[in-house]
């Protein structure tokens, strides 16, 4: 039982670094966009 609640928080902690990770790139990559439209 304690396993699997390690388990389920591991597997929520995961997605959030990679939901971070991702939205992290798309603001680099507006980021660039907009300093492309901007230059």
């Amino acid at each position: 039982m304690l396993s699997d609640i390690s388990e389920e928080g591991a597997r929520t902690h995961n997605q959030d670094l990679q939901e971070r990770r991702t939205s992290q790139a798309l603001d680099d990559k507006s980021l660039v966009m907009y300093r492309l439209a901007h230059a």
